[in-house]
């Protein structure tokens, strides 16, 4: 996520689509550097993420939303 993106969810974060669960980032094999959340609705157990706490992360947004904050911020007349 680029700075820009950061603070228009902390200003608008109507424009983002999020999904909350623990997440985890590969350190080894072939997934190396991978970021990985298990949905918080996903009922399956999952040992690996039991003591993880729960984090909220951006899946989706509102791209002309989010352009047309930026420009509306960064363009605005003083």
């Amino acid at each position: 996520m680029h700075d820009s993106s950061a603070v228009a969810y902390v200003l608008a974060p109507h424009l983002y689509t999020t999904r909350s669960g623990p997440v985890r980032v590969l350190t080894e094999g072939i997934a190396v550097g991978q970021t990985i959340l298990k949905p918080s609705t996903m009922p399956v157990p999952a040992p690996a993420w039991d003591s993880r706490p729960e984090c909220k992360a951006c899946i989706g947004v509102d791209a002309a939303g989010m352009l047309a904050l930026y420009e509306n911020t960064v363009c605005a007349k003083p």
